[in-house]
């Protein structure tokens, strides 16, 4: 019930806010930008649309979402809050990621290509809780808005050097299983076809990834909270 409680506030506060409204229009967008591009190439377009902004989604919103929540000062409430950190942050991760997977799945059925609907929705919620939780590790440690979107620099670039690397070297498994490598091959996947045991390597780099975040987040929570004790 707590977790109800926090996701149907979260939900609340991004529709106030806009970030249905932004992703409203950004998912139009992207079907016009299908309905125009020649079919044979919406293989590939459509893959890299998903996997590059609404799977993405979390990691810039989430720094605004903490700022708002940093300024009314939520954090500290959960300090004699009932909701447990681990509800909290679950509310994030799934309050984005309902967007994330709102924009995506529009996007895909527009695309005209054939694709498992519960494998891609299993793909994003995985992706997007990664980079939901990557981007509140950077958020934590700022204390405004425009610190964050500088922060967030270094961390893009250590995501995108991987991805480029797939044109030099796309044959070692290290690379594949760097979590921007390992989204792109999963969403590529969905529409070109994937064997099981890639599934299950990328799925699995992935959640190893999503464990850690969620662990150093609710430590450094806690340790804010209660002064490291």
């Amino acid at each position: 019930m707590r977790f109800l409680n926090a996701l149907k506030s979260d939900i609340i506060f991004q529709f106030k806010h806009g970030f249905y409204a932004i992703y409203s229009v950004l998912t139009l967008f992207y079907v016009l930008i299908l309905t125009y591009i020649p079919k044979e190439f919406s293989d590939i377009i459509a893959p890299l649309i998903i996997v590059s902004d609404p799977s993405l989604l979390g990691f810039f919103f989430i720094g605004g979402i903490l700022m708002l929540e940093k300024t009314q000062g939520i954090l500290d409430y959960l300090l004699v809050s009932p909701l447990h950190i681990f509800e909290y942050l679950l509310a994030k991760m799934t309050s984005l990621t309902l967007i994330a997977l709102f924009s995506s799945l529009i996007i895909a059925y527009s695309s005209g290509l054939s694709f498992n609907p519960f494998v891609l929705t299993l793909i994003i919620i995985i992706i997007s809780s990664f980079f939901t939780l990557l981007g509140f590790i950077v958020a934590l440690q700022c204390e405004t808005i425009n610190q964050y979107f500088v922060k967030i620099i270094p961390s893009i670039i250590l995501l995108i050097v991987p991805c480029m690397l797939l044109f030099v070297v796309n044959d070692l498994l290290i690379i594949k299983l760097i979590p921007s490598v390992a989204s792109i091959y999963l969403i590529l996947g969905v529409f070109q076809g994937i064997y099981l045991w890639e599934f299950l390597i990328y799925s699995t780099s992935l959640i190893i990834f999503i464990i850690l975040c969620f662990s150093y987040i609710k430590k450094y929570i806690f340790k804010i909270l209660y002064g490291g004790k």
